[in-house]
């Protein structure tokens, strides 16, 4: 089960929607009696006329119950996982509606919303998301439903496995290269590449391979996080050209550089130089005059 919050301002469109939509169904009301989003909105206003300056004054919050759940939640479960989840917000007192919406997907889910304003005073929504999100895994957990970290925590382990697969897929290729008796960094890469494994150089600053990383079916990894016995060294790889061509030019331009830094130096030096023959000569001038 998902649970998300957050304050809103200007619910009257958001108020349409709701009960306009996905075959709306009003699961609860607390403190409010309005049919037409008009009549919610009027309500919701007279509550918070003792604070006018606060302009995010409604909570908004869906709850989401897994797609495997949907079909076994009555009314009157929706109904109760609403009021579960109000109160453990501290909001049960508070005016707001729940409206359950059934959208075609079949992923039914839960809208409400609640007045935010108590005593004239706004009610802090400091990380109000997080709580939610804890209090929907908290009901869902004491009702025997599917949990949003529980899901989470099965991808991890399914994109685990995954990834364990294509280390073993990518190390085989290498073995297999190497029984091929390929000591030559190039020949190695072409090979790789024949095998649907991309190499990519890794290039250190003074512009020689120290490494490589590899790539496989959408994964990029280290050659050694493939496998410890995937390095240079530990392959036996050489490398014909220990400095890599991206260098050359590197230095090319940086030597361009240089050179244009001293021409300009050398033209700002010969103004200088003018300059100090310049006022020589005027100063030579107004005495020569007096």
């Amino acid at each position: 089960m998902v649970g998300k919050g957050k304050s809103v301002a200007h619910i009257s469109n958001s108020l349409d929607y709701v009960l306009n939509k996905d075959d709306a169904k009003i699961i609860k009301r607390n403190g409010l009696s309005g049919i037409t989003s008009e009549m919610l909105q009027q309500e919701f206003a007279m509550y918070q006329l003792g604070n006018i300056r606060c302009e995010k004054n409604i909570f908004s919050f869906v709850i989401s119950p897994h797609i495997k759940d949907c079909p076994h939640i009555s009314n009157e479960k929706f109904e109760y996982i609403c009021e579960k989840f109000m109160k453990r917000l501290g909001l049960e007192n508070q005016e707001y509606i729940a409206v359950k919406h059934t959208p075609p997907n079949k992923r039914t889910h839960l809208h409400i919303y609640c007045n935010r304003i108590l005593n004239n005073r706004a009610i802090k929504d400091y990380f109000i998301g997080k709580k939610c999100q804890k209090i929907a895994n908290d009901i869902a957990k004491d009702l025997g439903l599917i949990q949003v970290n529980k899901i989470k925590e099965q991808n991890i382990i399914v994109k685990q496995n995954e990834l364990k697969e294509i280390r073993k897929e990518i190390y085989q290729r290498h073995k297999k290269a190497l029984r091929r008796k390929i000591t030559d960094f190039e020949t190695y890469m072409i090979y790789m590449k024949q095998e649907g494994v991309e190499i990519q150089p890794t290039i250190n600053r003074k512009g020689e391979i120290q490494g490589f990383r590899v790539s496989y079916q959408g994964h990029q990894l280290k050659a050694t996080e493939v496998h410890r016995n995937m390095s240079l060294s530990r392959s036996h790889l050489t490398t014909k050209q220990t400095k890599h061509p991206s260098l050359k030019k590197f230095k090319s331009e940086e030597n361009d550089l240089d050179m244009k830094i001293t021409k300009s130096e050398q033209i700002t030096k010969k103004h200088i130089e003018n300059g100090k023959e310049e006022n020589k000569s005027r100063r030579t001038r107004r005495n020569s005059f007096n």
